[in-house]
């Protein structure tokens, strides 16, 4: 089980730079987007992307509480 809760918790740390490097990525590429015709198409892709992240987050502390 503590190898398990190991993978958990780096797990967690990978969605939480992920998590980071996206909300770099989107704060640059909407700043370069800014007054473009594709701004909310890139938005909307970025909403997309984050939806996921939240999928897998909650995904994630499932499994440890089911694990616990």
């Amino acid at each position: 089980m503590n190898h398990i809760h190991t993978k958990l918790e780096t797990l967690r740390a990978a969605q939480t730079a992920l998590r980071e490097a996206l909300y770099d990525f989107q704060d640059t590429l909407l700043d370069q987007a800014d007054g473009a015709e594709h701004h909310y198409a890139v938005k909307d892709l970025l909403e997309g992307a984050e939806k996921h992240m939240d999928r897998l987050e909650r995904s994630t502390g499932w499994a440890a509480t089911y694990i616990d």
